[in-house]
């Protein structure tokens, strides 16, 4: 893969920044793309300071609105690690608080969740009123013989 190319105000620092990141042994490649991104941010706004500043960073997190929340926050995440790195030698520099994302839908979701209790069975109205009325059609729990029938799952 071609090295991206950087052209902004800022260009000389992210490149340094990127060089050390590899030095201490880290691939950091799509990091770099990402980098490259906010770089060509930073050409299109016509930003000639080379400090990073409050109003550069909202910009660019508005400008990744179009992003999922995920995907926004994996390139705000890199762009903050650069001002963290600016901010060593400009003491004036400013370094944003980290995004707060919104879980994703997991395993303990409430859909995630639903779709597991779906998966044991029939819905409850089918199901016997008690644990000992045992019925012939289903998968349930045999308890004088201590075996089961069908999927040998007892009803929650």
């Amino acid at each position: 893969m071609n090295p991206w190319k950087l052209h902004s105000c800022l260009a000389d620092e992210i490149q340094n920044f990127i060089n050390l990141r590899r030095l201490s042994g880290t691939n950091y490649q799509s990091q770099a793309q990402l980098l490259g991104y906010f770089d060509r941010f930073l050409l299109d706004q016509h930003l000639s300071e080379s400090r990073m500043t409050r109003e550069v960073t909202d910009g660019y997190l508005q400008s990744l609105s179009h992003l999922a929340p995920r995907s926004r926050s994996n390139r705000f995440c890199v762009v903050r690690q650069l001002c963290q790195y600016l901010a060593r030698n400009d003491p004036h520099g400013y370094v944003p608080e980290p995004l707060r994302v919104i879980p994703s839908q997991g395993a303990h979701s409430p859909t995630a969740l639903l779709r597991f209790r779906r998966s044991w069975g029939p819905p409850l109205s089918s199901r016997p009123q008690t644990p000992f009325d045992l019925t012939p059609t289903g998968p349930f729990w045999d308890f004088s013989t201590a075996q089961g029938s069908g999927s040998g799952r007892p009803w929650p």
